[in-house]
């Protein structure tokens, strides 16, 4: 249960650090294409090169952690699938 908490937290702030970086890259591209707008007008070539998100250092999320079972559960199934294998 504390893992799947933790797990939470940190995609949580992962989340929240890329939307913080996807609102950089927008004004970014905002501000190339008013240059490339500018350029076609004057007839000239764009002074900006076209942003790529992946230049923003976007961040995965975690994976989903797995479920761990108990030992106890796992000892009663074993003792459970010996006894119909030896009848």
């Amino acid at each position: 249960m504390a893992a799947l908490v933790g797990w939470k937290e940190m995609n949580g702030a992962i989340k929240e650090r890329n939307e913080a970086k996807k609102v950089i890259f927008n004004d970014a591209l905002k501000a190339w294409e008013d240059d490339r707008d500018a350029a076609k007008r004057e007839k000239r070539r764009p002074r900006l090169t076209k942003p790529r998100w992946k230049d923003y250092g976007p961040e995965t999320l975690i994976q989903h952690p797995k479920r761990v079972e108990f030992a106890d559960k796992d000892d009663e199934s074993s003792s459970s699938n010996d006894d119909k294998g030896s009848d």
